[in-house]
């Protein structure tokens, strides 16, 4: 064989055992971070599983406390839902008053008004009767003067006569 070729393969042993030396080393210390990785990893779980057998009962509380704060909104949501009913109820109750009050009060101004209508038709009604009265007696008093003569006044009686004093 030629001794080219010979130290070419000698070379080639030996860049492939160091090559082969290099990987194995490598894999070494990969098994040995990756062990120590593991054992990381490992401690991070048993810490994350401390972490979570803690936080259960955290969890828990919160979890009833949201219930609790759900079933409190649900009350009040039902509370105010029923005052407002109550509100449009009164409101409702209002304006049915504030109709009635309307109502009567134009009612009464309508009965005001026929009272004081048959109130002024009978004062016109007893004054033109008056007048008509006063008419009359006047005729009449014209009339018995026509009819019978006036008669002088009677004397005075002198029993029932006041004397001035003085006389």
């Amino acid at each position: 064989m030629n001794p080219t070729l010979e130290l070419i393969l000698v070379i080639g042993i030996v860049v492939w055992s160091f090559a082969g030396v290099a990987v194995a080393v490598g894999l070494v210390r990969a098994a040995r971070v990756g062990a120590e990785i593991g054992s990381a990893l490992a401690r991070i779980a048993d810490a994350a599983q401390s972490l979570s057998g803690r936080m259960q009962p955290v969890v828990a509380n919160l979890d009833k406390a949201s219930q609790h704060i759900a079933a409190a909104a649900d009350r009040l949501r039902t509370d105010a839902h029923a005052a407002g009913d109550t509100v449009q109820a009164a409101i409702g109750s209002a304006r049915r008053m504030v109709n009635l009050a309307e109502e009567r009060v134009a009612d009464a101004a309508a009965l005001a008004q026929v009272a004081q209508e048959e109130v002024e038709e009978t004062f016109v009604a007893a004054a033109s009767a008056l007048k008509s009265a006063r008419v009359g007696m006047k005729a009449a008093s014209a009339a018995s003067r026509l009819v019978r003569p006036r008669q002088a006044p009677d004397p005075p009686d002198p029993a029932t006569e006041e004397t001035p004093p003085g006389e």
